[in-house]
């Protein structure tokens, strides 16, 4: 468990694993036996999720993308090549061809909008993915968030697919 403070650079697989509650858990807690399974058996990762993450991966934090889903997409599960691209690409999240192309198309789309908004949004001093763990001081509850950015000005800038 990580305490209270402000982190970058972590990992989107260590920010799961930290077991602080963030907005996703608490809305799990109804019910409470919900909750408990998907902190127990882990919540099931889908294929929008992943692409999602790898977009925002791309266009927040580019730096980190060969080490949170590899150099290359992953070949399919089971075949010869699957062995050898997890051994190459320890700390990634596999993507299938089909959805690293898909993640790459809309980080793309990112690069080229001319949507101002969108562009003076992100681009302004801040940080990406920053991890903040906090204490609630009302239940004493480990909390956790990550902003998908933290503008300087205190904006929080959240990324949608």
């Amino acid at each position: 468990m990580m305490p209270p403070g402000f982190y970058l650079d972590v990992p989107f697989k260590d920010y799961k694993e930290d077991p602080s509650i963030n907005n996703s858990g608490v809305k799990m807690l109804n019910p409470p036996a919900r909750y408990k399974y998907w902190t127990e058996v882990g919540r099931p990762t889908t294929s929008t999720f992943l692409v999602g993450s790898a977009m925002h991966c791309l266009i927040l934090t580019p730096e980190h993308f060969k080490r949170d889903f590899g150099k290359e997409a992953a070949p399919r599960k089971g075949s010869k090549g699957c062995d050898v691209w997890n051994e190459e690409n320890p700390t990634a999240e596999a993507l299938s061809p089909s959805l690293w192309d898909r993640a790459h198309a809309m980080a793309e789309s990112y690069q080229n909008t001319d949507c101002m908004t969108a562009i003076e949004l992100l681009d302004a001093p801040g940080s990406a993915e920053t991890t903040i763990i906090f204490d609630d001081p009302e239940t004493g509850l480990s909390c956790k968030i990550r902003p998908d950015f933290l503008r300087d000005d205190q904006i929080v800038v959240d990324l949608k697919s």
